[in-house]
């Protein structure tokens, strides 16, 4: 996926998002093309681009929205009359009947400096607002709002939804107000490639009110489009819808390599507070849509899921789930479900890493992820728990942490869970049940392995101890700090599995072994142990006196000073 959206009045429409070659999408074009482009009607071979404006808020007739549309060519321009669309109260245009597609090409449609309503309450059921079709048209400074159907539909390639919130004296600038719509607000659709900024997509004017979109905010099925960006400009405020707030690729294989980034996703225009409302989850990247790119945002309610065969090759990094824009304040129990391969959670660096309310779970097809990085149950410090963080992990072959500590993951709250069936998962460099320092304690319950096997847990700090359960087999926890638990590495159950070369302190008893086959040193050396005192003889720095682990095991080896933690 692209990296980083950028700034939509600065760069073409097509060459922003990844699409085929384009013209600008906000040049002004001064002259007509010569052949009917995606059902255009043929026009004089040159024709002038014209400005049609608005004088009138009734249905149809000379100077309403309506003829304007009917009239409109390549390149044209429709405006609005501040004096009948005042922006301090705006005017509603209360349509009958549903407005014909638009099928020219390069149109603006722009209420930027009035105040402009498109109320569809009183059309006939399944109206839709606005079709677009052919390609790159802009629109900006409308509030379309009341339609059974959807809010605005735009197909073909490459259109420009909402603009810059600052420009105009319209209530939103070049934003739009999409909501109270029966359907989804916006519907991308066609070849794709479109822009969407500064945009009110269920919520008011203010956006401080829900006034949700009936199914979900913005419904993607099609591929490489931006929505959002990194100037706060960008951003789009989308909440209080009835299903998803954002929801990408139920074309099934059609969505791939959007970019959503710098958004507030379930929240209102302050980032503060959460008012999400939907059935379903925030953000949906479903139906088969690789390579999406869901970054920066501001995102309540459930949070994330990636689902459906398909859906790989996904980034979400640095995005604040379940808080609110400053990442410190709790706003939901949020998190991230995935159930497909091949996705990242997270990264090394400040930018990259997730800041989580809630969970990050990794269901039974979740194979080949990388979550990293993240802080789940913390402030952005690292060093407050905030809300109730966990990893819970279902499928095997996972990477949570990474080989160096930026790669590792803070988690505070209830949990690390391997379940049954969730084998060859290297955990690594993450700090459990503490903060990012690892010298202070954020309560956890345990990492567990409950019929996980042949795991490698590796230079974890691990808080609230290790519990390995029936069906635990062939694990290796080597080179951790274990502390802090009612039992430090308590195996109940499981066989042939190794610890070795941890430090083991700080737990109301260090260790049980009740499995079969444990070996608790490599053959060389052992683990360190708080409560052991032997002595050392040869000054190897390993015991001389066996560390007993009962009611089966034994550690041969103890180390007599805690072994060096990699960095």
């Amino acid at each position: 996926p692209a990296a980083t959206a950028a700034r939509v009045r600065e760069v073409p429409s097509a060459a922003t998002a990844g699409a085929s070659e384009g013209p600008p999408r906000l040049e002004a074009v001064g002259s007509a093309m010569s052949a009917p482009v995606h059902g255009q009607r043929r026009r004089s071979a040159v024709t002038a681009a014209s400005t049609c404006n608005v004088t009138s808020t009734a249905d149809s007739g000379p100077g309403t929205l309506r003829a304007c549309l009917g009239a409109a060519g390549s390149g044209d321009t429709i405006t609005f009359d501040p004096a009948v669309f005042p922006p301090r109260a705006p005017a509603a245009i209360k349509l009958t009947t549903g407005l014909a597609p638009l099928d020219a090409e390069r149109v603006t449609i722009d209420g930027s400096n009035a105040g402009v309503i498109l109320d569809g309450s009183a059309t006939p059921p399944g109206t839709n607002g606005l079709e677009l079709q052919a390609a790159h048209s802009v629109i900006k400074g409308l509030q379309m709002v009341s339609f059974p159907g959807i809010g605005l539909a735009a197909g073909g390639e490459g259109h420009t939804i909402g603009g810059d919130p600052t420009k105009g004296s319209g209530p939103l600038g070049e934003g739009n107000v999409i909501s109270a719509n029966g359907s989804h607000g916006l519907l991308l659709s066609g070849e794709g490639g479109h822009i969407v900024v500064g945009n009110h997509i269920g919520v008011d004017v203010t956006g401080q009110r829900a006034r949700g979109n009936g199914e979900s905010g913005v419904f993607m099925e099609s591929g490489a489009n931006v929505l959002g960006g990194p100037d706060p400009a960008d951003r789009n405020v989308i909440a209080g819808n009835g299903w998803s707030e954002v929801d990408i690729g139920l074309g099934f294989g059609s969505a791939c390599c959007n970019v959503v980034q710098g958004n507030y996703i379930g929240t209102d225009s302050s980032g503060a507070r959460d008012v999400f409302r939907g059935g379903y989850w925030t953000v949906g990247i479903e139906g088969g849509s690789p390579g999406t790119r869901l970054e920066g945002n501001v995102i309540t309610g459930r949070g994330v899921l990636l689902f459906d065969e398909g859906s790989s090759y996904n980034e979400v990094v640095g995005n604040n789930i379940g808080r609110d824009a400053s990442g410190a304040v709790h706003l939901s129990d949020s998190g991230i479900w995935v159930n497909q391969p091949f996705n990242r959670i997270g990264g090394p660096t400040e930018r990259e890493r997730n800041v989580i309310s809630g969970f990050v779970g990794l269901a039974a097809g979740a194979t080949d992820n990388v979550v990293s990085g993240n802080l789940i149950g913390t402030d952005p410090t690292g060093s407050r728990r905030v809300g109730s963080g966990s990893i819970e992990v279902y499928a095997p072959h996972n990477f949570v942490g990474g080989a160096t500590r930026a790669e590792g993951n803070v988690i505070a709250g209830l949990w690390v869970k391997l379940h049954a069936g969730a084998d060859h998962n290297f955990v690594a460099s993450n700090h459990v049940g503490t903060d990012a320092t690892g010298t202070v304690a954020l309560p956890i319950e345990r990492t567990t392995l409950s019929g996980a096997g042949r795991n490698a847990l590796v230079d974890n700090v691990l808080g609230g101890g290790v519990h390995l359960g029936d069906g635990a087999d062939g694990n290796v926890l080597r080179g951790n700090r274990i502390t802090g638990g009612r039992v430090g590495v308590e195996i109940a159950s499981g066989e042939g599995n190794v610890v070795a070369g941890n430090s083991i302190g700080g737990n109301a008893r260090n260790a049980y072994d009740g499995g079969r086959g444990t070996r608790w040193d490599d053959g060389a050396s052992g683990n360190y142990w708080d409560d052991h005192r032997g002595t050392d003889g040869n000054g190897d720095a390993i015991s001389d006196t066996p560390y007993p682990v009962r009611p089966n095991g034994v550690d041969r080896f103890p180390l007599m000073r805690p072994p060096v933690q990699a960095e």
